[in-house]
């Protein structure tokens, strides 16, 4: 069974695809499909980074405590997405974003409860849960919920098709 040092050295393999994705994003135009190999460099560079960002919080979480290292896991674990919508918005591929970020909330919600049923319901029958958490994540769901659909439902109510409102109602809901 391979270690995480081992299997740390398999992935650094890759950080050659950062100057190699370079390359080929200046030479897209003069190679047939460079901007698909372009792409591909570029999400392949992605995976060492990724993991090198939770070796790193990991080690912070080894220090910090459980509570502090599982929040900064969580926040840290999204950071290769967040990189990535950032250039498909300056690029103006919003829709992109849109799809992408929906995609991982269910993809993480779906994986990790799968995997958390599947890993606590191993050898045991009844798996115990502490039920103010439950009650907790309940509500950030759906408070999170609601912020989705609050522009939804200002632009149904209103009437109003005028892009700078519905942004202006887009904004107060993400930083509420």
């Amino acid at each position: 069974m391979p270690t995480a040092f081992t299997a740390r050295l398999s992935l650094r393999w890759c950080l050659l695809l950062i100057p190699l994705s370079v390359v080929l994003s200046v030479i897209a135009t003069a190679v047939p499909n460079g901007a698909l190999f372009a792409f591909l460099a570029a999400a392949g560079a992605l995976m060492p980074l990724a993991e090198l960002i939770g070796v790193c919080t990991e080690q912070i979480a080894v220090h910090a405590g459980p509570r502090t290292g599982g929040l900064l896991t969580a926040t840290f674990s999204n950071v290769p997405e967040l990189i990535l919508a950032v250039f498909l918005l300056a690029g103006g591929q919003a829709v992109i974003v849109k799809a992408s970020l929906t995609g991982s909330i269910v993809a993480n919600i779906l994986l990790v409860l799968g995997a958390a049923f599947l890993a606590g319901g191993r050898g045991q029958r009844v798996q115990r849960y502490s039920a103010a958490a439950a009650g907790v994540h309940a509500t950030t769901l759906t408070l999170a919920v609601i912020g989705f659909l609050m522009p939804g439902v200002f632009v149904l109510t209103t009437g109003a098709h005028d892009a700078f409102q519905l942004e202006v109602v887009s904004t107060v809901v993400a930083v509420c």
